[in-house]
């Protein structure tokens, strides 16, 4: 386990970047940087060194900053692995926004999550790709036991 950060050195300490930072290398004009600066929810953690964010917090931010790239497509693989509630109910919202100008590719076993925000659904099972269209079908093809 690494060392708590207030154990660090001030040589070390000083090494994380700051959110702008990290923001400015993503973003190449002020509009895309205020977009992702203040996005709901960033303001929690606006003040805090990269190295300080919480895994959920981390983990919308890598959103925010791969969603304002100019590509048509984004895949993401697990975005809602370990994100706390509201980050996940952020995140969400996040996607359902960048749906609308962009393709997006979403793997991750929280299923839940996953049916809350696509329009087209499949699951990959001994090679072969089977549309969901309702819950019951993970069921049917043995993904989960029950709903």
């Amino acid at each position: 386990m690494g060392q708590p950060l207030s154990d660090r050195s001030a040589e070390s300490n000083e090494s994380l970047m700051r959110l702008p930072c990290i923001i400015a290398l993503f973003c190449d004009d002020e509009e895309k940087q205020n977009k992702v600066f203040y996005a709901p929810g960033v303001s929690k953690f606006d003040h805090l060194k990269i190295g300080q964010l919480s895994m959920g917090q981390l983990r919308y931010l890598e959103t925010l900053l791969v969603g304002s790239l100019e590509h048509s497509f984004i895949m993401l693989d697990e975005p809602f692995s370990m994100l706390e509630p509201l980050y996940k109910e952020l995140l969400k919202e996040l996607l359902r926004n960048l749906s609308q100008t962009k393709g997006i590719i979403v793997t991750d076993h929280y299923y839940h999550d996953v049916l809350d925000i696509t329009n087209v659904n499949f699951l990959l099972k001994d090679g072969h790709k089977i549309e969901v269209i309702e819950k019951m079908d993970l069921v049917n093809n043995g993904y989960i036991s029950s709903l």
